[in-house]
């Protein structure tokens, strides 16, 4: 097993039904997915599916989950094909997960949806049903994304069994070294936006606002991500960065 931050911890200790997470480049996204879906199984979700966005990441999901699972804990791993897509199922002591880029019709307890951005299987209304939801994927470069319009609607709701959470690459404990040595540098080569993008999980807002109307859900709020660079204000006609 490894060993999570307080930040990662933070989200699996969450009582939230649902959890969605954006995360920085190399911030530990996939590995902090397994350990969700782990959790899961050890809550009572006895069947929880792993799903990916493309067939190339199926075989990569199930050797990490093999890696991060608990060895004494892994009890049977079964390969197949089922409406024509690879799956691995993999059973354990708590449960049993089964891994693909399909959404193999079965009943689960729990879905897991590891790189969502570019995922075919999420929509907001995904947060309507009865699952156990975990949800990760990195800040998108289109502002008109699912996962991020999910995002935005977990991180303003008041519904507490609906979470939003951000982890920076910076959090990551093997990359908060560097931080102080290449972040400077990585923003004056990519540029202040893309590395607020791509590292910190700041989206830009601003064509996504002037090409599309505002939803409803975020008229008037604030998101302030600490950073004086990263807090915004919605309204009805402009995204106004303080």
């Amino acid at each position: 097993m490894i060993k999570l931050t307080p930040k990662q911890q933070e989200v699996i200790d969450s009582p939230a039904r649902v959890k969605l997470v954006m995360g920085g480049m190399r911030s530990g996204k996939t590995a902090l997915a397994i350990m969700a879906a782990w959790d899961m199984m050890k809550k009572g979700y006895r069947k929880v599916l792993f799903l990916v966005p493309s067939d190339k990441y199926v075989r990569c999901a199930e050797r990490e989950i093999r890696e991060i699972l608990p060895i004494e804990s892994l009890k049977n791993l079964e390969k197949g094909i089922a409406h024509g897509a690879e799956y691995f199922l993999i059973e354990t002591d708590c449960g049993e997960m089964l891994i693909s880029d399909r959404f193999i019709p079965l009943s689960y307890g729990g879905l897991v949806f590891d790189n969502a951005t570019s995922s075919k299987h999420i929509c907001p209304k995904l947060l309507e049903g009865p699952e156990a939801i975990y949800v990760t994927g990195h800040c998108p470069e289109n502002m008109n994304n699912n996962f991020l319009l999910m995002w935005l609607k977990a991180y303003f709701s008041d519904d507490s069994d609906i979470r939003a959470f951000r982890l920076t690459t910076w959090e990551n404990p093997s990359m908060n070294p560097k931080e102080m040595e290449w972040g400077e540098r990585l923003s004056s080569k990519m540029g202040e936006s893309n590395y607020n993008q791509q590292y910190l999980c700041i989206p830009d807002f601003t064509d996504y606002i002037e090409q599309n109307p505002m939803p409803d859900y975020l008229m008037g709020r604030e998101l302030n991500f600490k950073e004086p660079r990263g807090k915004y204000e919605f309204n009805r006609h402009h995204l106004g960065k303080w």
